[in-house]
């Protein structure tokens, strides 16, 4: 299906009663640049490079705004460069995070207590998790360490652990 031009006009009445095919719908306005349908939005995309790259949403994005970004992506790709945005770095690992709080944090401790920490560390979290990233050390995870060295009989450490991580 070819449009002349996108509209607002269009596009809310696409959005309210959306195809029953995902299929995208072309503009004659820019060529490569298209919506594509879905039942719960619409989303604005180029076709450059053999790729469809996705722009945005409507209503986030306007119609113009959407046109004149895929005209900008398909000068990129005809360049040579890609258009996507740089993605950010990985987050680090739990291991890495701590040496990260160690160096900033525990300096502020007494030695002992650096001492303490850094061996509950290693026993019973780094055993498991040292090569997680950060964001994937989740509550459950915690709470089913915690679990772990209760049943070991050492519920105060378990505590203690929680505490530190």
């Amino acid at each position: 299906m070819h449009v002349k031009r996108f509209t607002d006009r269009f596009l809310k009445r696409l959005k309210d009663n959306p195809p029953t095919n995902r299929d995208p719908i072309w503009s004659k306005a820019v060529s490569g640049h298209c919506i594509i349908p879905g039942r719960l939005k619409v989303v604005f995309g180029v076709k450059a490079g053999g790729i469809i790259h996705r722009i945005g949403e409507y209503p986030q994005w306007t119609p113009l705004e959407a046109e004149e970004r895929a005209a900008e992506i398909k000068r990129l790709v005809r360049k040579g460069i890609d258009p996507a945005p740089p993605k950010p770095d990985a987050l680090p690992s739990l291991h890495k995070a701590w040496g990260m709080y160690e160096a900033v944090r525990l300096e502020q401790c007494r030695p002992s207590t650096r001492k303490e920490y850094r061996a509950q560390m290693e026993q019973f979290v780094f055993q498991e998790f040292s090569r997680a990233p950060v964001d994937r050390f989740t509550r459950s995870d915690m709470a089913k360490l915690h679990v772990k060295i209760t049943t070991s009989g050492r519920r105060y450490r378990a505590n203690r652990v929680r505490a530190t991580v």
